[in-house]
C-alpha cells in the first residue's frame, strides 16, 4: 500500500514547489495537439482523461483562441 501512494506524494510535493502545474501542462498539450491539427473538443476530452479541472481547461482553451475553420483548412 505504501508503494502505491508514493507517486502521489511526489506529485503533491512538485505542486507545492511549483515544479508541476496543471495549467502549464494543459497549455502545452493544447499547443502540441492543435499544431498537429487536432480539434478543440478532442483536446478538451484528452485533458479530462488526465483529470485536469474544467476551469483550467477552459482557461487554457480561451488563451489559445483557435479558429476551427483555419485549423480544418490547414489539416486538409
Amino acid at each position: 500500500m505504501q508503494r502505491q501512494l508514493l507517486p502521489y506524494l511526489y506529485i503533491d510535493t512538485f505542486n507545492q514547489n511549483n515544479l508541476q502545474s496543471n495549467k502549464r501542462f494543459s497549455e502545452s498539450l493544447n499547443r502540441g495537439r492543435l499544431n498537429k491539427g487536432i480539434g478543440e473538443s478532442r483536446v478538451c476530452n484528452e485533458l479530462q482523461k488526465y483529470q485536469i479541472s474544467a476551469v483550467i481547461v477552459a482557461s487554457a482553451m480561451r488563451e489559445l483562441s483557435i479558429d476551427e475553420f483555419e485549423l480544418a483548412i490547414k489539416v486538409f
